[in-house]
């Protein structure tokens, strides 16, 4: 399961159509910007406090690990080349610079940080430092949430730029760190990384790309927290859980943010939020089973699953050997603190969204941002009389009120659907057998509470679809060939940022979804007759 989260400042993005005979797509759901906490004034150099003020100018910043970033002579902007953030926000360019270690010269206390920086409407910076404390880099921490680094005798600094908008980006001219030396801190009782269980879901979206600037794989290997704090940088290792399932362990690092919540660090004793819950309740678990917050999020979106970890693909299927959302035992491998108490695991039902209120999109490679208004949904009728043995039109049509294609063999459904639920007809992509034939595999068509359709040849996804996904099964819609021949070709697979399931035999226009209309390719579905 993924959800992402809006932050602060809410924009609107607008899309355009995905093919010119088609009716326009609704626009991406609300996304929102950073909004810098830290002070925009021009960085001087006097010393504060006996101490030092630690200066990073921008070719500092793409020292180490950077992504999506470049310097223009004067200040660090985003490069031509900065990814679109997805799974944080769609159509969010991301960039991402980290300094090298800077010595301090003994143990310091970090007291402020500074920014020197522009920020053109709807765009963001965020500046975040840590410490090296003992023999570990602390987590990741935002000015006037500094208490947690006193004693590092070494920091780091993180900028993250952020626009919608191309050929618009916000500027850092330079970064400040206020320090003061200090006594070294009293060592705690060592306890080793704690371990907890909670509920994980599988992450999906490739062709995504990560709040580091991870290009998400097939069967890759991370997971997704829900909080900026533990993110590691793009390819970086300081942040890394170990994750047992019913006998089986991987350990493997933090390259995302997510699923619901985007400032829950639940295992730290000091919560950047929902500082009122006791530390390892994740949000999202107390929403789901105790209505904390009144259900919800920190985004006001009602919790229909208490997933607190998103797991990539390869983590979920090669290393745990998982086939559905469930428990899983996670040890935090960059703290050093006491595991809380076992706990009871109790099964998972997913909840159903109130009347009346909206939730988060939940597909089967599930986008991170609430849903549009609902559409009704096309009915199944039955299909028309056809000739035994012979292939029939598969007509396409697409929702003029929200981001839906939807496929059917029957000409009153299609007509039903222009009529009654406003989509519009795009034509006759492929054909399909309307009956079961020798070699032929059904196709299933199932719809989700967003109205969001979906076809699969795979009994086993439909069936993980509708028990932990809340899509309803439609019946088998046609069927297909089971493999490619001269007359049966690959249909593709795509998903949009609002959860749209499209497909289409044409590489042309599957590649043109992707490059220009922010559609996630996830391959072959099957095969049918052109």
């Amino acid at each position: 399961m993924r959800i992402r989260a809006v932050w602060l400042l809410i924009l609107t993005l607008a899309s355009s159509a995905l093919f010119a005979e088609a009716a326009p797509l609704s626009p991406p759901r609300p996304s929102a910007m950073l909004v810098p906490g830290q002070s925009f004034d021009r960085l001087g150099n006097a010393s504060t406090s006996d101490g030092d003020t630690i200066r990073f100018l921008p070719h500092d910043l793409t020292a180490d690990l950077s992504v999506g970033v470049e310097t223009d002579g004067a200040a660090l902007v985003l490069s031509q080349g900065a990814p679109i953030a997805e799974t944080l926000r769609p159509g969010m360019r991301l960039g991402a610079g980290q300094s090298p270690p800077h010595d301090l010269g003994g143990s310091s206390r970090i007291l402020s940080l500074a920014l020197d920086s522009d920020t053109p409407d709807g765009t963001g910076v965020e500046l975040a430092v840590r410490g090296w404390l003992g023999e570990r880099w602390t987590e990741w921490r935002q000015d006037g949430d500094l208490d947690g680094l006193d004693g590092s005798t070494r920091l780091q600094v993180r900028i993250r730029l952020l626009s919608p908008h191309p050929g618009v980006s916000p500027s850092v001219r330079s970064v400040g760190v206020d320090t003061q030396p200090t006594q070294p801190p009293v060592r705690a009782q060592a306890f080793g990384p704690p371990t907890t269980t909670i509920w994980a879901t599988r992450e999906g979206l490739v062709g995504y790309t990560t709040s580091n600037g991870h290009l998400i794989q097939p069967r890759d290997h991370f997971v997704a927290l829900p909080s900026t704090r533990s993110l590691n940088s793009l390819g970086g290792t300081d942040y890394m859980v170990r994750l047992t399932y019913h006998g089986r362990t991987t350990t493997v690092p933090v390259w995302d943010v997510g699923p619901w919540n985007i400032d829950d660090d639940y295992w730290n004793a000091s919560r950047a939020r929902f500082i009122d819950l006791p530390r390892w309740t994740p949000e999202d678990e107390a929403a789901f089973f105790n209505e904390y917050n009144n259900g919800r999020d920190q985004f006001g979106r009602y919790v229909i699953i208490p997933t607190s970890i998103d797991l990539a693909d390869g983590t979920f299927w090669d290393d745990l050997g998982m086939s559905d959302n469930d428990w899983i035992q996670v040890t935090f491998l960059w703290l050093d603190a006491a595991s809380p108490p076992p706990r009871s695991t109790p099964v998972i039902v997913p909840k159903s969204e109130p009347s009346g209120t909206a939730t988060p999109t939940v597909t089967l490679t599930p986008t991170r941002t609430p849903p549009p208004t609902p559409t009704p949904t096309l009915t199944p009728t039955p299909y028309p009389t056809f000739v035994p043995g012979a292939r029939a039109p598969v007509y396409r049509l697409s929702a003029r009120t929200q981001a839906d294609h939807a496929y059917t063999l029957s000409q009153t459904e299609r007509d039903a659907a222009q009529s009654v639920y406003n989509y519009a007809y795009e034509g006759v992509p492929f054909e399909l057998y309307p009956d079961a034939a020798a070699g032929m595999l059904p196709i299933y068509r199932l719809v989700n509470p967003r109205g969001h359709h979906l076809m699969t040849w795979s009994a086993a996804e439909r069936d993980s679809a509708v028990s932990s996904y809340g899509f309803s099964y439609e019946g088998i819609v046609a069927f297909a060939p089971q493999t490619g021949t001269a007359q049966a070709i690959a249909l593709h697979r795509l998903i949009g940022r609002t959860g749209d399931y499209f497909f289409t035999v044409s590489i042309a226009e599957r590649d043109a979804a992707v490059a220009s209309y922010g559609y996630s390719y996830e391959g072959v579905a099957g095969y049918v007759f052109p």
